[in-house]
């Protein structure tokens, strides 16, 4: 699989050291020096390439997008903050008979985390009495805010039967203390929702870190992955049934989440 990378920051750099391993290599690299108006998307750049993976800039995927697809190549996209223009990116996908795979986080233990997230929304849909919040925190050079990721953790709770308020927030690194992310709340008891805690405050169960989508190894392998056991265009989610393990600091141990199917979607 040849693989081009549009964008060559440190997920670009990642996806480059995990290609070889799923089967891919790196063809061609773009970004701010040789592409900075897109003059390196040509047809002589992408002859030979299967797929294109978009870590770029919000600004520039929307543009990204279109013009790789006019070639006839194929887009797995990584960069958040363009879904706005989601409609218009179907209709220029189907206009090319390409495809595109597209998610606001690959990472597989963030994707378990959605699960976990919206069966929390759906136990408490129906609690008037507690209100929910979102926020997060990302490292500093993170361009859009609030995440793909955190508006994808919303629509999961309204998309369960939460339909009451959510507050979102974000901040970056350094800007303040980290509170948890996400959780429910009344009076002085607190339902607090993490990647690193679930359930309560008395019970805590931490997805091993190594899962976690913090560790950017894991989402660009996710990434390339997604794409490489992708069967057709046609289908909507790509069947994983992966095994995460759970460990517990309190009386559970040893919970096994199982993903029957990773949140990216294929137009």
């Amino acid at each position: 699989m040849n693989i081009a990378l549009i964008g060559y920051g440190k997920m670009g750099k990642l996806v480059e050291q995990l290609a070889p391993a799923q089967g891919g290599a790196v063809r061609l690299k773009l970004d701010e020096f040789n592409n900075t108006h897109y003059e390196g998307i040509t047809a002589e750049n992408f002859r030979g390439i299967d797929v294109a993976i978009d870590f770029s800039i919000p600004g520039a995927a929307l543009e990204n997008i279109e013009r790789i697809s006019a070639l006839g190549v194929n887009i797995v996209v990584g960069t958040t903050g363009w879904f706005e223009h989601l409609d218009k990116v179907r209709s220029i996908i189907e206009k090319n008979s390409t495809g595109l795979v597209w998610s606001p986080n690959f990472s597989i233990g963030v994707n378990a985390f959605f699960r976990l997230v919206s069966e929390a929304a759906r136990l408490m849909a129906n609690e008037p009495a507690y209100e929910a919040w979102a926020y997060e925190i990302h490292h500093s050079a993170k361009k859009d805010a609030p995440s793909g990721t955190l508006w994808k953790l919303v629509e999961e709770m309204k998309k369960a039967g939460y339909s009451a308020n959510i507050d979102t927030s974000s901040s970056r690194a350094g800007a303040s203390e980290m509170p948890l992310p996400l959780g429910f709340g009344v009076g002085s008891g607190t339902c607090a929702l993490a990647q690193t805690a679930v359930i309560n405050t008395k019970i805590k169960i931490a997805l091993n870190r190594q899962m976690l989508g913090d560790i950017d190894l894991d989402l660009s392998a996710g990434d390339i992955r997604t794409w490489r056991n992708r069967e057709d265009k046609s289908c909507g989610r790509n069947s994983g049934g992966e095994k995460l393990r759970c460990q517990s600091k309190d009386s559970i141990e040893n919970i096994s989440i199982t993903i029957l199917a990773l949140d990216a979607v294929v137009l």
